[in-house]
């Protein structure tokens, strides 16, 4: 498998894998195995590159000689694999792309065979990571129409065929005209939880009509509609909205009773990761309760023994580790951070080279350092609790300030960067943070009186700024800094100049910088906590 880059492309990464042709001398279940390994292979790798979603073609149906069927049956297995072995992956959405129609049969035909072997009665409603491939397919292939739990079966006799197309577009007119789908409530209640969508759902059946939801988008707002007779409507949508708005109050009290608190579930290769709000609420609630609580992925039930902090999987005799961390002042620590904390006290913690996180500083590091050879001794993670939340109180102030100014959407705010300095500096700065009275020491202020960060880390080891101690090593920084927007630096810049909008007479720049337009240098701190 190669990893590409997208060059001009609308997307992050592209794989080329290298599949075997279809070899008419071996067995069919070989065959499909290898390509099948292929794919998920690829869809591990995606995940373990952190990406959210990948779009695969209908592999093998050219050159290497497999049929549609054989062609979906691996790719669709592939992914069913694949959400067997993670049950909580970071690739959620998985596309299949179909470029000929007459291909859409088969394909649709191994969807079908899928959502059976997984025992999926509703395919829709509550899809599996599996069923979520081929859901982007049936989505294109299904038109809209109302399913009602009362079938009528329909028989049209005639003189002619074109007498019984008429009775039955009559018909069908008549029962259009009935009929009504519409909106059944604009604001739908942000984050309403799937047990209690569960519960609408059956208020909406004892009126004989059919409850959905739709998105314009995977981003958008979800949109509720109800469908059914004309005369069913009106009682209906007045209840679904009354069981919708105590539903939400309830879960509104739930939420600020237990979402002080966060959970994480350890992984192997990406260490404590956190579950969502609504899933930490179930985990805490059954704490505090002293319970067991059960909480289902992917159709995959998990039993979680919350006083000895162990995960179950109920399919498999696997444990995983959880973790429970208090919110501070309105602040989640970081996820990887490790317990005891020690209030106003700087953890140092011994990263081990065989986790990921070591992994992914130590390839940053070589990323940018060019033809310099440096080794690596150590890499420690600071845990600063008094620090931190300072950091993400700022972070929000630098968020708002973009939103004044209509930036919303610039993700480029916060950027991790080097910072080179002398070993006893560094002891000073994880303790109490960056000292701007101190900046210029090394390097002059060639683009303002601040901190300076790079973004190779090149720069930031060599000598003049990582100076060796007596026995010839080094130590240097990678700090998330809150760079936010930035200006051209100059030499005796004391004070960041006022950004030039009718937003705000009073927001400065929050960053100098070498060059607007692809920085490498950042002059930052020139307010507390900026990194």
């Amino acid at each position: 498998m190669a990893d590409l880059s997208a060059g001009k492309l609308n997307c992050r990464r592209i794989y080329g894998l290298a599949c075997k042709k279809w070899n008419s001398k071996d067995s069919k279940a070989n065959n499909l195995a290898s390509l099948k390994d292929s794919v998920l292979k690829c869809l591990l790798a995606a995940n373990e590159a952190r990406h959210t979603s990948i779009s695969v073609p209908a592999l093998g149906t050219q050159s290497l000689g497999y049929s549609d069927k054989h062609s979906a049956k691996a790719i669709f297995e592939a992914a069913k694999e694949f959400s067997l072995r993670l049950p909580m992956p970071l690739l959620q959405v998985i596309e299949v792309l179909i470029l000929d129609s007459h291909r859409i049969k088969e394909f649709k035909e191994q969807m079908i065979a899928l959502s059976a072997c997984t025992k999926c009665q509703d395919l829709h409603s509550d899809p599996c990571i599996a069923n979520r491939v081929v859901e982007v397919i049936s989505e294109q292939l299904r038109t809209i129409e109302p399913k009602f739990s009362d079938k009528v079966k329909v028989t049209v006799s005639g003189e002619c065929s074109g007498q019984c197309r008429s009775a039955l577009k009559e018909i069908l007119d008549s029962i259009n005209r009935s009929c009504v789908e519409k909106q059944v409530c604009e604001d739908y209640p942000p984050n309403l939880n799937s047990a209690a969508f569960q519960q609408i759902k059956k208020t909406a059946n004892k009126h004989h009509v059919v409850l959905s939801v739709s998105r314009a988008s995977p981003s958008s707002e979800p949109q509720l509609f109800l469908a059914g007779w004309k005369e069913d409507w009106p009682n209906a949508s007045e209840d679904v909205n009354k069981e919708m708005l105590s539903l939400w109050k309830k879960q509104q009290e739930t939420k600020n009773k237990y979402s002080n608190v966060v959970w994480f579930r350890y992984f192997i290769n990406y260490g404590f990761c956190s579950y969502s709000e609504e899933v930490s609420i179930v985990l805490e609630e059954a704490y505090q309760s002293k319970k067991t609580a059960v909480i289902a992925d992917s159709h995959v039930e998990y039993s979680a023994d919350l006083k000895n902090r162990r995960l179950t999987l109920s399919l498999e005799s696997v444990t995983a580790k959880l973790k429970r961390e208090a919110v501070t002042d309105g602040v989640t620590l970081p996820p990887t951070w490790t317990e005891p904390f020690r209030e106003n006290v700087c953890n140092k913690i011994n990263l081990f080279k065989c986790s990921w996180e070591y992994a992914r500083v130590e390839q940053k590091f070589r990323a940018t350092l060019g033809e310099r050879k440096q080794q690596i001794l150590s890499i420690q993670r600071i845990q600063n609790r008094q620090y931190y939340i300072g950091y993400v109180n700022e972070k929000k102030k630098v968020q708002q300030k973009l939103a004044r100014h209509g930036k919303s959407s610039l993700n480029s705010f916060e950027r991790e960067l080097w910072h080179g300095t002398k070993a006893e500096a560094v002891e000073h700065i994880v303790e109490d943070g960056f000292n701007r009275s101190l900046a210029g020491d090394n390097v002059g202020m060639k683009y303002g009186k601040g901190v300076y960060f790079a973004v190779n880390s090149s720069y930031s080891c060599s000598d003049l700024y990582a100076k060796p101690s007596p026995c010839g090593t080094k130590t240097i920084l990678l700090c998330k800094v809150l760079v936010g927007q930035c200006t051209k630096g100059k030499r005796g810049l004391t004070a960041l100049p006022i950004i030039n909008s009718d937003k705000s007479k009073f927001d400065h720049f929050d960053s100098a910088v070498d060059n607007t337009t692809n920085p490498t240098i950042f002059v930052c701190c020139f307010r507390d906590h900026q990194a």
